[in-house]
């Protein structure tokens, strides 16, 4: 009986420095701006370096502006994009020196293709950038009317809103909405209208 409350606490005592080191790992994810933040960085371009950002814009509940989504070059470093093909037709086979992010704003929520924001394909864009807004703010049961907004940087500069041909702030063309249950978010049309749920 003794042997076996023995087992349980330092079960019990697993499980706790288990979380506790977990909530650890988050916070400081969470505290950094960007993965690979140096110094405060921000992972900013680079002198004679030029960069495009993803970024949620004032994302509710949110202690920042923006929150980190991707940027390209960097994404072009990634093995998984070296190594796909569907990836690299993504951005149209670019090089590191000539990329836009156009055709990632014009991409609807509900589609399965592979691009910067969705690396895998196997969830819809908009479920999985339900998963990264709760992990900015956990806890929440939705989020509504969500922005995706598209930066740059240049030459270790701020990053700064990029403008569409007209003038407007590029973003994806759709606002996101999300619910949260068991760990887990799903996108759902802002406007109530059907969409695709899965990828096959």
């Amino acid at each position: 009986m003794a042997k076996t409350r023995h087992i349980q606490s330092s079960l019990s005592l697993s499980t706790v420095l288990l979380v506790l080191f977990s909530l650890f790992h988050h916070s400081l994810q969470v505290d950094r701006f960007c993965p690979l933040e140096k110094n405060g960085d921000e992972c900013r371009a680079k002198k004679n370096q030029f960069k495009c950002g993803s970024f949620f814009v004032n994302l509710s509940g949110a202690d920042t502006k923006l929150s980190w989504l991707g940027a390209l070059p960097d994404f072009l470093n990634k093995a998984s994009a070296q190594s796909s093909p569907k990836l690299k037709a993504s951005f149209d086979n670019m090089k590191k020196h000539n990329f836009r992010m156009e055709a990632v704003a014009n991409t609807r929520l509900d589609n399965c293709d592979q691009n910067i924001l969705n690396e895998k394909g196997d969830r819809t864009l908009g479920d999985v950038l339900c998963q990264r807004a709760m992990f900015y703010v956990p806890g929440q049961h939705f989020h509504s009317f969500e922005k995706v907004g598209f930066y740059h940087s240049a030459c270790a500069g701020n990053w700064t809103q990029t403008l569409e041909p007209k003038g407007q702030p590029l973003v994806l063309k759709e606002e996101l909405c999300c619910k949260y249950e068991n760990g887990k978010g799903w996108f759902f049309r802002c406007d109530g209208s059907e969409f695709k749920k899965t990828c096959n």
